[in-house]
């Protein structure tokens, strides 16, 4: 059984991940995949589909690597080793015979709400209250937003982020990616003074030190007019990178040269 973290992050209820197991077990107990699975090795695609599972064998070979020599993790690394899993899931799905029909949906559909009815019949079941549920895969919500941050889908970001926000259980990196989610979707002075405000909280935790923070406040004190602080901001930034052996993608020191070029034409013109 193949389940990615988009998958859960769509569920808002356990109720709803079990109605997704339940599912993807039946297409098991039907022999869907099987099926699926002896198709496209005897097809004219046999080729591709070892070819594919090479691919898989590599990809996770080359990560257990990675985790089992690295020596540090940032928020970019947690994101770069989400869309790797999200895409070695993706080709898993596509070659693991569960491209799945639609006839055969219905009969997984079918018989999946039948075994829900039977746990749902057992003495004593209940399900977990829904605001429990959504705080056990919390991360799985983080994580789903910066993945569909660095894909450019920043309404979907967004969604994700406010349900961790409602739950009252937001980290720095949450406050993080809300903050430059706010900044990319709106440019008004409300939205704006929103977007330092969430920076400022993200700075003010214990366990933040993300350089990345500091690019963004000073990114968001320009939109404010507030040239001067910006530039204080910048100068603070460019000292952190320059002592940083991994350094933020296109947000280097001569980035930072830029933007305090750029602050210093800006405050030239007042």
């Amino acid at each position: 059984i193949v389940i990615t973290t988009g998958q859960i992050a769509k569920t808002n209820t356990e109720k709803e991940l079990l109605q997704v197991f339940s599912k993807l077990t039946a297409h098991i107990v039907l022999d869907h995949n099987l099926m699926n699975l002896n198709h496209e090795v005897h097809s004219q695609r046999s080729a591709e589909f070892w070819s594919t599972f090479a691919t898989i064998a590599s990809a996770v070979a080359m990560e257990f690597a990675n985790i089992q020599y690295g020596t540090n993790f940032n928020a970019g690394d947690v994101v770069l080793a989400g869309l790797s899993s999200a895409a070695i899931s993706d080709a898993i799905i596509r070659s693991s015979g569960s491209n799945f029909n639609s006839e055969q949906e219905q009969q997984a559909t079918y018989l999946g709400t039948e075994y829900l009815k039977v746990l749902e019949s057992r003495a004593g079941f209940e399900y977990l209250p829904d605001k429990e549920y959504n705080i056990y895969i919390s991360s799985i919500l983080s994580l789903t937003a910066w993945q569909e941050y660095h894909w450019n889908n920043y309404d979907r970001s967004m969604v994700y982020m406010d349900r961790v926000f409602k739950l009252g259980i937001a980290n720095e990196e949450d406050y993080l990616l809300k903050a430059k989610l706010t900044r990319t979707m709106s440019n008004t002075p409300e939205s704006n003074l929103e977007a330092l405000q969430l920076i400022n909280t993200a700075l003010a935790m214990n366990d933040f030190d993300f350089v990345e923070a500091l690019a963004e406040k000073g990114l968001i004190l320009i939109r404010l007019g507030e040239v001067s602080q910006a530039r204080e901001v910048f100068v603070e930034y460019k000292t952190a990178v320059s002592g940083m052996p991994e350094i933020p993608p296109g947000r280097d020191a001569t980035w930072a040269n830029r933007m305090l070029i750029k602050c210093d034409q800006l405050m030239m013109k007042r």
